[in-house]
């Protein structure tokens, strides 16, 4: 016998069987959106992965937004959402906004605005086999730097006339950049008449040796020239311009210290002995005294001696013009656990004691002594390091730590409790201000660059070389246990490192050149007000 069923049934069974076949479809292209496009012919847009996975996906110069419960912004650390837009900040908003964008939440890694390292030696043109500016700035955007100032020394020619530069920036257009690259020019005997060409080319400052340099090429200048020196620069058109010395000064009368021949070549003790306090000191009070004289802005490169930042804070109390760095080397290492022969660990000032290190933590976070923080990058061939035969007499004085800045610091700043704002100024933020790139870079605000970094605080790393995108490897840092880890960094909008993958994508980094005329900058009241008493 034939089933008969009214109108009513058969329209109830079509209902029943249509939603037995089609919702576990429609979960199914839900979970596989891949699926249905690939089925249908079109290719997926992209969308964010899963939160705390930080892979940003989106097409190229497509808006997108970043989410985080850590976002460092001048205001405080925030759970925001910070969107992105033709490589600029477009706003920073409540966590929980909606938007019709892409969205990746990076959860609890921080967000802060890209480092700045305002003190690298990337040796191009003329010694690219030292390190160069595809390398140099590969090994900054894993470090979660962005933006990097080039030193005038160690390349070839120095960065000194305008036709040196002219040369420097066909070298960088010419490179594969990762980050962003501004130029320092050098003010050395006989080129005084090129320090206005050089500004007005788009130099962001000035560097000198108080002492030798160790390249012939650049050599150091006494205290006439400095006098000159400074008169010229604080006239500059568009000054503040800043002029950074490298503040180390010998005398015939340091024939009288003690002699360092109870220490064998391969001691660091040695080399510390043979670099004194007294020179930093000498150099500076004699800085600072120009500076006064001329009305310069000077900044003293790579403070070493707590007794130096002393000086440099009662010249602050007394309104000098002067403002200065200290670099993670000298923050994190001390004398006396430098292993014998290790000649990685050279430079210049030396690493010196443990007093001395808690000296300059006490310089840079109470008192205001110390402004920033810069890595001083001088990297050599291990050749000339002469690491086989650990000799301190005989090696190139420069520690390779452009990638390490940001872990380093922070490991070394743990005792210290230093919040993520402060950390970020110290980076960034205050770089920028000092340099003439705050307008643009330096911060997470409206308007300025997207050129961030996204880093886990918590997870612990031990450096090793195959790991490092330096030109050459070996590092002081190598083997060290560092806190932190760079987990992507981002120049311009673009994703140009990634933790997994290394570097990725396009090359957004760009040369920067310092407008003519700008009064960005600090000025004299500005760096008094930083002080504390």
């Amino acid at each position: 016998m034939a089933w008969e069923f009214s109108p009513i049934i058969k329209y109830t069974i079509t209902v029943v069987a249509f939603g037995l076949i089609m919702i576990p479809s429609a979960l199914y292209f839900r979970m596989n959106p891949s699926k249905l496009t690939n089925l249908m012919g079109i290719r997926a847009p992209m969308h964010p992965v899963d939160e705390g996975q930080c892979r940003v996906q989106k097409e190229v110069g497509e808006p997108y937004a970043i989410r985080s419960r850590r976002v460092v912004t001048p205001a405080g650390l925030r759970h925001a959402l910070i969107v992105i837009d033709n490589g600029k900040i477009g706003d920073i908003l409540r966590a929980d906004t909606e938007i019709q964008l892409p969205v990746q939440d990076v959860g609890n890694l921080v967000v802060m605005a890209g480092l700045i390292d305002p003190h690298v030696h990337v040796n191009e043109p003329g010694r690219t086999e030292w390190e160069g500016f595809e390398s140099a700035s590969a090994a900054a955007a894993a470090g979660g730097t962005t933006t990097l100032l080039d030193m005038p020394l160690n390349c070839v020619p120095p960065t000194v006339s305008l036709s040196a530069m002219e040369q420097k920036i066909s070298a960088i257009r010419d490179a594969k950049l990762s980050c962003d690259v501004g130029l320092i020019g050098g003010a050395v005997p006989g080129f005084l008449d090129q320090i206005t060409p050089l500004a007005k080319a788009g130099v962001f400052a000035f560097k000198s040796f108080m002492i030798d340099s160790q390249s012939v090429d650049f050599p150091h200048v006494n205290s006439a020239y400095l006098v000159q020196a400074m008169s010229l620069i604080s006239k500059l058109e568009g000054a503040p311009y800043v002029y950074i010395l490298h503040a180390e000064k010998n005398s015939e009368e340091d024939e009288a210290l003690p002699e360092a021949g109870e220490h064998s070549d391969q001691d660091h003790a040695k080399h510390l002995q043979s670099r004194p306090e007294v020179w930093e000191t000498r150099a500076i009070d004699e800085a600072i005294r120009a500076s006064d004289q001329t009305g310069c802005h000077i900044h003293i490169a790579h403070v070493g001696s707590s007794k130096a930042a002393e000086i440099i804070h009662n010249a602050k109390i007394d309104g000098a013009y002067v403002t200065a760095e200290v670099c993670t080397h000298h923050l994190l290492f001390q004398s006396k656990k430098i292993p014998r022969g290790n000649t990685l660990f050279k430079c210049a000032p030396p690493i010196r004691s443990e007093d001395n290190r808690l000296g300059l933590w006490k310089a840079l976070l109470k008192d205001g002594s110390l402004d920033i923080i810069s890595s001083d990058h001088s990297p050599s061939p291990p050749e000339l390091k002469h690491t086989k035969e650990g000799d301190f007499t005989k090696a190139w004085g420069g520690i390779a730590g452009l990638q390490y800045r940001l872990q380093g610091t922070w490991t070394a700043s743990q005792p210290f409790e230093l919040d993520f704002m402060r950390l970020s100024e110290l980076l960034s933020g205050r770089v920028a201000d000092i340099f003439g790139l705050s307008e643009s870079k330096g911060r997470i605000v409206k308007g300025l660059d997207a050129d961030l970094v996204i880093w886990d605080p918590e997870e612990e790393q031990v450096i090793q070389e195959s790991q490092c995108l330096h030109r050459h490897k070996a590092s002081a840092y190598t083997g060290q246990k560092l806190m932190g880890r760079v987990k992507k960094t981002i120049v311009h909008g673009e994703i140009v490192y990634d933790d997994d993958e290394g570097i990725v994508g396009a090359s957004p980094g760009k040369l920067l050149l310092r407008s003519a005329g700008t009064r960005d900058g600090l000025s004299q009241e500005a760096v008094r007000d930083e002080v504390c008493t």
